[in-house]
């Protein structure tokens, strides 16, 4: 519960998922630094190793790991993005951050933790871009380029 009451508050506070991705991963991190990298999600273990010997383990697990892809959905979707949107690109920081916390536990070291929030968070940040947003950076791109072009120009000119 903790996990996942973390989660949700984190993106729901964050401003944006790509942010609360980044927020978590720091968060995820300093607990698995605290308990020596011995812990992780608490999902993984009970996974791995019940899942296949009971189905209503199994069930469980997958509602776990439901109520995470719902948690990413619902900030995607506050993002601007479409239901079934959200709802595809909602596995992909579920799946990353476990995978990302197996690997942290197996090398001791945060790293990948880092370094898979880093580039989901990137990633959605891309996906979540408005219209308006992407207009407004194509505006500036374009007014550095003229700026450049007058500064060549003048320096021709002297």
């Amino acid at each position: 519960a903790l996990f996942l009451d973390t989660l949700a508050t984190t993106l729901e506070r964050e401003g944006g998922t790509a942010k609360a991705i980044l927020a978590f991963g720091r968060q995820l991190s300093a607990w698995m630094e605290a308990d020596g990298f011995k812990g992780g999600s608490p999902l993984t273990a009970v996974t791995v190793e019940m899942s296949g010997k009971a189905e209503a383990v199994r069930r469980a697990c997958a509602d776990g790991y439901a109520s995470w892809e719902a948690a990413f959905a619902a900030s995607l979707r506050r993002d601007g993005l479409a239901p079934k949107r959200a709802a595809d690109l909602a596995t992909w920081p579920a799946a990353s951050l476990e995978g990302a916390t197996v690997l942290a536990s197996a090398k001791a070291d945060a790293g990948p933790i880092h370094t898979v929030t880093r580039q989901v968070a990137a990633a959605t940040q891309d996906a979540t871009m408005t219209k308006e947003q992407l207009a407004r950076l194509q505006r500036e791109l374009e007014e550095k380029r003229a700026e450049a072009a007058r500064q060549a120009q003048e320096k021709t000119m002297c």
